[in-house]
C-alpha cells in the first residue's frame, strides 16, 4: 500500500539522521525565511549565516524566491524602520499624560504627600523610557535602511551565489502555469489557493510577467524541475508561510499542523523521482540542523527569538509583507505596557480627586487601592512567566517592588495617624 499512497508517509526519526547528512539532500528556501533576517537582531542573523555556511554546498532557491526578495526587500526594510518610529511615538504619549492631563491637577497646591507621589511615579516610569530608548537606538542603529548599503543581501548573494534556479524559459512557460493553476485553485489542489491575492494583480520584470496570485505555484513547479533534472532525492522545503495548502492540519484540541500536504510529496516523487520531501518551519528547522549537522551548536537565544518572530511577524501572505503584528511584537518588548500604563494613570487621576475630596481617610484609602494594583501586578507577572515573556517579567517584578515601597510608607504612616 505504501507504494500507491507514498505521500501519506513522512520519514521516520531512525532515516532522519542520513537523510540530512546525505550528498544527494537539497535544503531549499522560501521568500518569508530571507526576509525575516530584516527583523531580526544582529546575533541571530549572524546564526543563520553560519547554517548556511555549513550547508552551502546543499541550499538553493527557486528563481521566483530570488525575484520576490528583491522585489520586496525595500518595502521590509522601510516597514523595520516604521515599527521604531512608532515605537517612539508610543513613549511620547507616557511622557505627555504627566507633562499634560496631571499637570492640570495643580498637585502641589493641594496635596504635598500626593504631589509626590506623582513625581516618584513619573520618575520612575520616565527612567524606564529613556532606558529603553537607549537599546531602541542601538538596536536600531545595526538595522539596514533603505538608502544604506544592505549588508544582510550581500551576506545572500555570497552565500547563494550559483545557488538560484533557472529564470522561467518565456511567457509561454508562465502562462501555462497561470492555466494549471486556474484548475488547480478552483478544485483546491496545492499549493497556493489559500494566497487571497487579487487575479489582476500583477508584476513585470526582465521581459516577462508574472502573476501574485501562482506566486507558491511558480516556485513549486521550479523546486520540482530542480529536483528532476539535478536527480535529487531528498528535498526540504523551509517555509514559515505554514497554510493549508502547503500543510495538512487537523482540528484537535485546536488546530495542528500534521505534515506535508500528502498531494504535493506524491506530486513531486512521482514527476521528479524525489524519495523524501519534507516542510519545515524556521524553528524546527534550526533545531533539526543544530542538534544533527552543525559542530558549532547555535544558542538557544537564537531559537527563542526565531520562534518570537515567528509567531508575531507570521507573513500571512509572501506578497503582503505589511503586518501590524510587528508592531504588537515591540509594543510586548518595550518592557512598559502601554494600555496598563494608561490604565494606571487614569486611575491615578480618578482617585486624586476622590482624595482632594476626602482627606480623612486618604492612608486607608491608599492602602486598599495598591493592595489592588499588586493584585493586578501579580496576575501581569504570572501571564508574562507563562509566556516566557522576560523583559515583561523584570518589568512587573520592578512595579510590584514599588507598589509594595509605596504600600509600606502609607501603612507607617497611618500607624503613626492612629498611635496619635
Amino acid at each position: 500500500m505504501k507504494d500507491i499512497f507514498s505521500g501519506f508517509y513522512t520519514l521516520s526519526e531512525d532515516d532522519l539522521n542520513n537523510v540530512l547528512k546525505s550528498n544527494e539532500t537539497i535544503f531549499i528556501f522560501d521568500t518569508c525565511v530571507l526576509l525575516s533576517l530584516y527583523s531580526y537582531t544582529e546575533d541571530t542573523r549572524n546564526d543563520f549565516y553560519k547554517i548556511f555556511k555549513e550547508l552551502r554546498k546543499s541550499i538553493w532557491i527557486p528563481y521566483h524566491v530570488g525575484l520576490e526578495y528583491q522585489l520586496q526587500r525595500l518595502t521590509v526594510i522601510k516597514n523595520e524602520k516604521a515599527v521604531y518610529r512608532s515605537l517612539k511615538k508610543y513613549l511620547s504619549k507616557i511622557s505627555d499624560i504627566f507633562d499634560k492631563e496631571i499637570k492640570n491637577l495643580d498637585l502641589k497646591k493641594r496635596s504635598e504627600d500626593l504631589n509626590k507621589l506623582v513625581d516618584d511615579l513619573k520618575n520612575n516610569i520616565n527612567k524606564l523610557v529613556e532606558d529603553f530608548e537607549n537599546s531602541l537606538d542601538k538596536i536600531d542603529e545595526k538595522q539596514p535602511c533603505v538608502r544604506s548599503s544592505d549588508d544582510i543581501r550581500k551576506k545572500l548573494d555570497y552565500y547563494f551565489e550559483n545557488k538560484v534556479g533557472n529564470k522561467p524559459s518565456g511567457q509561454e512557460q508562465l502562462n501555462e502555469i497561470f492555466k494549471d493553476g486556474e484548475y488547480r485553485y478552483k478544485n483546491k489542489i496545492p499549493p497556493g489557493y489559500k494566497d487571497d491575492i487579487k487575479q489582476e494583480d500583477f508584476v513585470s520584470f526582465d521581459g516577462l510577467v508574472y502573476k501574485k496570485k501562482y506566486g507558491d505555484l511558480i516556485i513549486w513547479k521550479q523546486i520540482i524541475e530542480k529536483v528532476k533534472n539535478d536527480k535529487i532525492k531528498n528535498v526540504f522545503f523551509i517555509t514559515d508561510d505554514l497554510k493549508e495548502d502547503w500543510i495538512f492540519k487537523i482540528d484537535s484540541g485546536g488546530k495542528k499542523d500534521i505534515g506535508v500536504r500528502a498531494e504535493l510529496r506524491q506530486e513531486i516523487q512521482k514527476i521528479a523521482k524525489a524519495e523524501i520531501f519534507e516542510i519545515y518551519n524556521s524553528v524546527s528547522f534550526i533545531e533539526i540542523v543544530n542538534e544533527k549537522l552543525l559542530t558549532k551548536k547555535i544558542k538557544h537565544k537564537t531559537i527563542d527569538e526565531v520562534k518570537s518572530s515567528g509567531e508575531l511577524n507570521n507573513y500571512l501572505k509572501k506578497q503582503a509583507i505589511i503586518n501590524k503584528n510587528r508592531e504588537d511584537k515591540f509594543n510586548k518588548t518595550i518592557n512598559i505596557d502601554k494600555d496598563y500604563a494608561q490604565t494606571t494613570v487614569e486611575n491615578l487621576i480618578k482617585r486624586m480627586k476622590e482624595l482632594l475630596d476626602n482627606d480623612s481617610d486618604h492612608n486607608l484609602f491608599m492602602i486598599k487601592k495598591i493592595n489592588k494594583e499588586i493584585k493586578d501586578l501579580h496576575n501581569r507577572l504570572n501571564d508574562a512567566i507563562k509566556n516566557e515573556d522576560f523583559d515583561a517579567e523584570d518589568f512587573y517584578k520592578s512595579m510590584i517592588k514599588q507598589k509594595k515601597d509605596e504600600l509600606e510608607r502609607y501603612r507607617f504612616s497611618r500607624y503613626i495617624n492612629d498611635d496619635k
